[in-house]
């Protein structure tokens, strides 16, 4: 109980300030969601957003949720830069152990901070689709989970997993043995092709939920959005390839999902022509509002199952 009330102060301490607004002359702003919640047997997820000296956003994907029995589950660890100021941000939060550490595929954007967190905490269990590729990152990882034991635990399409009151469901991926052996080995292999091998899974609690999407592509958001169609409503997305237009974010993904807001960790795409207007417009259009880390810094989302609240460092 007391190392509850303390991660609750520390939530306390980021959320005060509310939340910021996009740049001014965009299409849309960010607004922050309240709502009258209880405090106890609360659901907690962070977005955070690191800068380097320059206060420049360092790139790379990554959250942390905190389940109502207070066990902490990572989802992936941002780019290798600032694998201590993640660390270091979690040891803040005063957790010792990670129960559960989640990569949703294996670019370095979105592992690169796993070695350090394997190496600095106790890891309960690791899932991901299975699919490593030829990087540094990925060769360390793997190595620290048999150096160290810890469980290891692979993810597809169709899978459901309890997290004491929370619910996942994966939606993909559904990879072949020749899918996987082309990730890794494949001289020729694209970023589509390792993007598309992407968790994409569903997480709910009670009468709140929330999407993750990792960096999916469209061909594979409408084969998801096919399949499952009404199954996929969540309050709230964790949008697809760092908010890029071309690649993801379909118009199919957007009115199928239909969240309230999107989450948007690490907006690469921002600078492309036309990008930030086309993105913000297609969202505007399915009445979706945007969080960009970039922009709101540390984003906080609260949920006690039944409301939920949105404020921002």
């Amino acid at each position: 109980m007391k190392l509850i009330k303390r991660v609750f102060l520390l939530f306390s301490s980021f959320l005060f300030l509310g939340c910021v607004t996009a740049p001014a002359g965009k299409i849309l702003k960010t607004f922050p969601h309240e709502a009258e919640i209880s405090e106890e047997e609360n659901l907690r997820f962070i977005f955070p957003a690191f800068v380097n000296e320059e206060s420049k956003i360092i790139p790379g994907d990554g959250s942390i949720v905190i389940f109502p029995d207070n066990k902490i589950m990572v989802i992936d660890g941002f780019d290798p830069k600032i694998r201590n100021q993640f660390t270091a941000f979690i040891k803040e939060l005063g957790y010792s152990k990670i129960d559960y550490l989640v990569a949703t595929h294996f670019h370095g954007d979105h592992i690169g901070g796993f070695p350090s967190l394997m190496e600095n905490f106790e890891i309960g269990s690791f899932y991901s689709p299975g699919a490593p590729i030829s990087n540094y990152s990925s060769e360390r990882v793997l190595k620290l989970l048999k150096e160290k034991n810890i469980p290891e635990y692979v993810l597809k399409e169709g899978d459901e997993l309890e997290f004491g009151k929370v619910h996942m469901k994966v939606f993909s991926p559904n990879l072949s043995e020749e899918d996987i052996f082309n990730v890794k080995n494949n001289p020729g292999k694209t970023a589509k092709l390792i993007n598309n091998t992407s968790l994409v899974f569903k997480l709910s609690y009670k009468d709140f939920s929330i999407m993750y999407t990792a960096d999916v592509y469209k061909n594979r958001e409408r084969e998801i959005c096919q399949k499952y169609g009404k199954e996929l409503k969540s309050n709230l997305l964790k949008v697809s390839h760092h908010a890029d237009f071309y690649t993801a974010n379909s118009y199919a993904w957007l009115s199928t999902v239909q969240p309230d807001y999107g989450i948007v960790i690490d907006n690469l795409f921002i600078n492309r022509p036309w990008g930030g207007y086309v993105i913000r417009n297609r969202f505007s259009l399915n009445n979706i509002l945007l969080l960009y880390n970039n922009s709101a810094g540390v984003i906080m989302v609260e949920s006690d199952g039944k409301e939920y609240s949105i404020s921002c460092q």
